[in-house]
């Protein structure tokens, strides 16, 4: 590998690609998996090379084009139905879910366009600066190996001091904050602080709404098992999160270990 990752960034690299194809492998297939092993690797292992399935990944919204080659192999996974899952399938669900670590690496929002199959061949490992090996083991049965190759675009964007985006107002200027002194009256807001600290353990009731809808007293009445009720949202749009009533944030359903959850995609802003 040409360069070196620095060990925060190798670290911040593998844990966000591994982190996030796992919750994309739970999220949209539905399998449960955990992560058994994650770390940067000098070469993809001779195995993953004589059987395993090479794909590339473009990323774009960033300063340039970036790129991840990702080597799946093992014995997979199988859907919820009991049939093997394809590999190319399982391919461009983890480049769904790394796009969201990489994006707060890189301080860009990235957008993963549909992995292109690549042929398998000892130079896959060549197409790249670092690579990123990570352990599946699913639940109950199961295994994956996935390699991401991190392409000298990408690359040049998660080296610690390399230029992101020279210029571009993409990447965030950081700088101390200047605080006032709050000697006096000001330091209320101290002991407000303190006084919602009282109020962490009070239970509120948390509601999610799919929908509404207005029915007549006589359409209630018809109401049997099998009817359907329909709601005034169209598929896919997001539930509503509400808090002893009030509305604080929308989401999106997800299923956790075989339970319904809610994974927020933005907070209401409160007036």
């Amino acid at each position: 590998m040409s360069g070196q990752l620095t060990e925060s960034t190798a670290i911040a690299l593998a844990e966000g690609l591994s982190g996030g194809a796992l919750a994309a492998l739970t999220e949209t297939l539905g399998i449960t998996a955990q992560v058994t092993a994650v770390s940067v690797v000098d070469a993809i292992d001779d195995p993953a090379l004589e059987s395993g399935t090479a794909a590339r990944t473009v990323f774009t919204g960033g300063p340039a084009p970036a790129s991840i080659v990702t080597v799946l192999a093992g014995e997979g996974f199988v859907s919820a139905e009991g049939a093997p899952v394809d590999s190319s399938v399982v391919c461009d669900v983890f480049a769904a879910g790394v796009a969201e670590p990489l994006s707060v690496m890189v301080g860009a929002q990235l957008s993963a366009e549909p992995a292109q199959p690549l042929p398998m061949s000892p130079d896959v490992a060549g197409l790249g600066t670092y690579i990123v090996r990570a352990d599946f083991a699913g639940e109950p049965s199961g295994s994956l190996t996935a390699h991401w190759v991190v392409e000298a675009s990408l690359a040049a964007m998660l080296d610690d001091g390399a230029p992101v985006a020279p210029g571009s107002s993409d990447v965030p200027s950081v700088a101390p904050a200047t605080l006032p002194n709050l000697d006096g009256p000001g330091r209320a807001g101290a002991a407000i602080g303190r006084d919602l600290e009282i109020l962490a353990d009070v239970p509120m009731n948390v509601t999610v709404e799919l929908g509404r809808t207005t029915m007549q007293v006589r359409d209630l009445l018809a109401l049997q098992e099998g009817s359907i009720i329909e709601l005034d949202r169209v598929a896919d749009s997001a539930v509503d999160v509400l808090v002893n009533g009030t509305l604080v944030a929308h989401g999106d359903v997800v299923v956790v270990d075989d339970e319904l959850g809610i994974r927020i995609t933005d907070v209401v802003a409160r007036g």
